[in-house]
């Protein structure tokens, strides 16, 4: 009975830590891929100096004189200078 807690208590963690996992891999995706469309950006608007907007699925960057944002799904995750 004891062994039997004890296993399931293991099999527990080990699901509870896989998720937890889980979730920080995708967070740190989102992170990446706001930072290569945050410098993608920023390249479109060095070379034309003009505000440049990307959209790729949910995800939007938007650099301008001084700055460049990315927003996932309309909540701002990255802004770079001012």
């Amino acid at each position: 009975m004891v062994a039997l807690a004890i296993i399931s208590l293991g099999i527990f963690s080990f699901s509870v830590c896989q998720a937890q996992l889980h979730q920080q891999q995708r967070q740190l995706i989102i992170k990446l891929t706001a930072a290569r469309l945050a410098k993608e950006a920023s390249a479109g608007y060095y070379c034309t100096h003009r505000s440049t907007t990307i959209k790729r699925g949910p995800y939007v960057a938007v650099a301008r004189k001084g700055y460049a944002e990315v927003t996932f799904q309309q909540d701002r995750i990255l802004r770079i200078g001012g």
